[in-house]
């Protein structure tokens, strides 16, 4: 590497920061049906309280 143009770790964090966000927020993504993570996150959470919520409501009907 040529004296002097190490990156700065605080650029490196900034820029990797940006990418990650972009990946996760922004980008579509095939494997996923053309969501991104994050809104596939969501989805996953919202079927689960779903599940929570059935199996909160049988409780009551096997005591």
């Amino acid at each position: 590497m040529i004296e002097g143009t190490e990156p700065k770790v605080d650029e490196m964090n900034r820029k990797l920061f940006r990418y990650l966000n972009f990946y996760n927020f922004v980008r579509p993504h095939q494997g996923l049906g053309y969501k991104t993570p994050v809104e596939k996150f969501e989805e996953y959470i919202k079927k689960l309280q779903g599940v929570h919520h059935v199996l909160n409501e049988n409780k009551g009907l096997t005591n």
